[in-house]
């Protein structure tokens, strides 16, 4: 999700698990039968302690479901479970058409893999407590621990540079957005805004920025000012404190973080067997900023 979002009305409440229901589960597993496994996979959960490994179980199609050890507060997730889900995400979804269909994906999965969750997209942020926010802003993602009242807000970037292919016998096209320094703009401005809802709550939230972009995790190839030089997010750099857009000519992009926040970059997936032929875009990597509350 962007940092400035166009109004999109209140969400409906329902009364189902996952209020996407099944048009977001259409494509995940079609012999998933979710009540059989929600009831099963919500026990092991409960049982689980930080201090046990992490368990496997097989799903209905001979996979197998990465369980990890239910969160305690502040937060409904770890980073390491974030890991863990983009880790298995990459081998389901190597790309993805659209931030959307990113964003949808790791939710279905999540519910999945954290069945013990609840999991509900674009929530407005006055709805999880942030009330100096523009009542407008959603959140991408927001999670929750009926149980232990923990609770968890991510945000998704996913910036590409042009390529195409086939995967799976799925004709991908990425479009190549450009304007590097508006992606990274973007990213700051999410982790500021959870960073002011996390304040109020002492909770967990996450950015996820995923892309097949190199000029994002590479340093700057010349020595010349640019509007974003405080924004940079390539491997190795740290955002923190106050960071000014074009050395404080627009203000309104400028943005004070509280936390530290180093850029360590992961591999996600390597597009290379499946493309049509592009010389670069590859690679694809993420980056993820913990906000701890």
């Amino acid at each position: 999700g962007s940092w400035v979002r166009s109004p999109r009305g209140p969400p409906q409440v329902r009364s189902e698990k996952f209020p996407l229901g099944e048009v977001l589960r259409a494509g995940v597993d079609s012999n998933f039968d979710s009540n059989a496994a929600v009831r099963t996979r919500r026990a092991m959960v409960m049982t689980a302690t930080r201090s046990e490994p992490a368990e496997r179980q097989a799903d209905t199609d001979g996979g197998a479901i990465l369980m990890a050890a239910a969160p305690s507060k502040p937060g409904a997730l770890t980073l390491d479970q974030v890991h863990e889900v983009m880790s298995q995400l990459s081998r389901q979804r190597p790309a993805f058409h659209s931030e959307a269909d990113f964003q949808h994906a790791f939710a279905q999965l999540l519910e999945k893999m954290h069945p013990n969750l609840d999991v509900r997209l674009e929530i407005p942020y006055r709805v999880i407590g942030s009330s100096e926010l523009d009542p407008r802003t959603v959140v991408d993602l927001y999670c929750s621990d009926p149980d232990s009242g923990a609770v968890t807000a991510v945000e998704f970037k996913y910036r590409t540079r042009r390529w195409s292919g086939s995967i799976g016998g799925e004709d991908i096209q990425l479009l190549h957005h450009s304007a590097a320094d508006l992606g990274r703009l973007y990213f700051v401005h999410d982790i500021s805004r959870l960073e002011q809802w996390s304040q109020a709550d002492g909770v967990m939230a996450f950015v996820i920025f995923l892309t097949n972009e190199d000029a994002y995790w590479s340093g700057p190839r010349r020595r010349r000012p640019t509007n974003d030089a405080a924004f940079r997010i390539h491997e190795g750099v740290e955002l923190s404190g106050e960071l000014q857009w074009a050395n404080n000519s627009y203000p309104a992009n400028n943005r004070t973080l509280r936390g530290r926040f180093p850029m360590k970059w992961n591999e996600y997936s390597d597009l290379s067997e499946h493309a049509d032929g592009q010389l670069r875009g590859h690679q694809m990597r993420y980056v993820v900023a913990a906000i701890d509350g």
